[in-house]
């Protein structure tokens, strides 16, 4: 019987880690190690790396993740650390061993023992999330992923669920690709659009300052939602394996608003699909402008959204900009959704905001590493 000892992460086992998650994150080890030094070793939240590690035979063969997250609850200033287990991955031939199981009973324990109460998670996939959800983490609520497809990808869309001619599917391509619906953003020039008030613009990267001092600004209901500041934006947005555009729109005094796109650096199966992962503003009709000016400059293929925390006019903004409901089989299943689990003694509340519903959160794909 394979036996195995769960260790902790230190700099010596990097290459090694990111050899593991061509697995998981890419095929390219370079990439995987920048990827693992951003979201572990430049966490604002936690000063060192949550990594646990199985080992057997003298090679890490198993991983999982905690990234250091942090949430608003009540008021602005109530700010909770919260882990969010992330990252699992077993090497193919140590599969179905039980060796999943003895890290993540090495990963309560370590967190419990830290003195945390909960843990989220928002970036499970399917697979995870049903393992998830049979050991005891619940759903607080599905986030309803919606669509838009260009008449292109719809009409492949339809094809592939016709019996007849789902072959013909592949022929038509999936048009625009991510990659160049960025292109077109970035040829439309850095003034995009003037209009009364202010002026859109499209940047390849944030602004930190401004779009924390937008959020502060804004009303906050008090519903859970991840901190915006500063240090947030700053490190968020480096993340190696995405690549973002910001639509920004500013009046003379102040930025008004943000729109944030997200592709994905790998041109794989989803090559055609860009998101937003973040969309604030000061007023309906910024929030409107910011999006109607990215569909018409930028051809999208396929721009997606979660609206499962979304305020009804923003939910209703993007049903009139020719957006429906996406992932279906997903979508069925409750996912992708919010996963919550409490640690030790604790209960299924924070702050007294009850966990499982819904109502009481406030989600962005940005908070999740999808985003």
């Amino acid at each position: 019987m394979t036996s195995y000892e769960i260790v902790g992460y230190g700099p010596h086992l990097k290459d090694e880690v990111a050899q593991l998650q061509r697995h998981l994150w890419s095929p390219d080890s370079g990439l995987n190690r920048r990827y693992l030094e951003w979201k572990y070793e430049r966490n604002p939240y936690f000063p060192e790396a949550h990594i646990y590690l199985a080992r057997s035979g003298g090679r890490i063969v198993g991983m999982r993740g905690a990234v250091g997250t942090a949430w608003q609850v009540g008021t602005a200033s109530e700010v909770v650390l919260v882990p969010s287990p992330d990252d699992f991955v077993v090497a193919p031939e140590h599969r179905n061993s039980g060796v999943a199981a003895l890290i993540m009973q090495a990963v309560f324990a370590d967190l419990t023992a830290g003195g945390f109460e909960h843990v989220f998670s928002l970036s499970s996939g399917r697979v995870a999330a049903l393992s998830s959800l049979a050991t005891g983490w619940k759903s607080a609520g599905a986030m309803e992923p919606v669509a838009r497809l260009s008449r292109r990808r719809r009409i492949r869309a339809d094809l592939e669920h016709q019996k007849l001619f789902w072959r013909l599917a592949p022929l038509l391509g999936d048009g625009v690709t991510s990659r160049r619906s960025f292109v077109r953003l970035d040829r439309a020039g850095h003034r995009l659009e003037a209009r009364p008030g202010g002026t859109i613009s499209v940047e390849r990267t944030p602004r930190p300052e401004a779009m924390a001092a937008l959020i502060q600004r804004l009303d906050y209901d008090g519903r859970i939602r991840h901190v915006r500041d500063a240090a947030y934006f700053a490190w968020r947005f480096q993340n190696p394996l995405h690549e973002y555009r910001f639509l920004v729109f500013e009046s003379a005094e102040r930025l008004e608003g943000y729109l944030v796109l997200r592709r994905y650096v790998s041109e794989s199966a989803q090559a055609s699909r860009t998101h937003i992962v973040d969309w604030e503003a000061s007023s309906a009709s910024v929030r409107n402008e910011l999006l109607q000016v990215a569909i018409a400059h930028a051809g999208f293929a396929e721009l997606g959204a979660w609206t499962g925390t979304l305020d009804e006019d923003s939910r209703r903004t993007l049903i009139q900009s020719g957006f429906e409901p996406a992932e279906p089989t997903l979508r069925a299943r409750g996912f992708p959704c919010v996963l919550v689990r409490p640690l030790g003694q604790a209960d299924w509340t924070l702050h007294g905001r009850r966990l499982l519903d819904p109502g009481q959160w406030d989600v962005r794909l940005l908070f999740s590493m999808r985003g």
